[in-house]
């Protein structure tokens, strides 16, 4: 197995960030949270696992972390206690999480890709996933990365 880029991860979390928030659509309150369909529910916590593991991978990259405010740390401990705690999961903490932290983690990722805008294996890791995206006919994951890519390359012009 070969080893995949880091910038691959850092698109597996852009992914599943707009995949929860697709799902969350006009969730506003941790009650309509708890009350979702399950197979939504468990998309969204699917996605969390996802952000949490890609974490693992970051972390490890100097490059990446040290310029980075997130607390890539406090993300995988999450995603731990999801994967291995599922049913102990406290349901205000995942709302509180999807709702406030996420949005927070979309805009911190994104700032730190801006400083890397530069680096080649980041368009290359957001169209290498659009491609795979379209084999699986996955229209908005596809739609949210041509969005950023198109930001990323209008920052370049910059």
């Amino acid at each position: 197995m070969h080893k995949r880029m880091i910038e691959l991860f850092i698109v597996d979390i852009f992914v599943a960030i707009d995949r929860i928030n697709r799902n969350l659509n006009n969730i506003t309150n941790p009650e309509e949270f708890e009350s979702l369909n399950e197979n939504i529910f468990d998309a969204i916590m699917r996605e969390l696992e996802i952000i949490g593991e890609a974490s693992k991978y970051i972390i490890k990259n100097e490059m990446y972390v040290k310029v980075s405010s997130t607390d890539w740390q406090k993300i995988i401990n999450f995603r731990n206690i999801i994967t291995h705690e599922y049913f102990g999961v406290d349901l205000d903490i995942a709302f509180n999480v999807t709702k406030n932290e996420i949005p927070k983690l979309e805009k911190e990722l994104l700032e730190l890709v801006l400083k890397f805008k530069h680096n080649p294996n980041l368009i290359l890791a957001i169209q290498d996933t659009i491609q795979e995206l379209s084999k699986m006919k996955r229209k908005f994951s596809i739609e949210y990365l041509v969005k950023l890519e198109k930001a990323l390359k209008i920052q370049d012009l910059t």
